[in-house]
């Protein structure tokens, strides 16, 4: 999206089309994967 921080992502052993269309299909609603924005609500919920 316009004006939105990047989200950077490293792939090894398969094409960055096909990474980049599975973390596409991770994103619920918003910008950030699901699995990542789970992790982060746990992490906040431990500290």
């Amino acid at each position: 999206m316009e004006g939105e921080a990047p989200l950077y992502f490293e792939v090894v052993g398969e094409k960055m089309e096909w990474a980049s269309q599975l973390i596409t299909s991770f994103v619920a609603c918003g910008r950030i994967p699901e699995p990542l924005r789970v992790a982060r609500l746990i992490a906040r919920g431990l500290s």
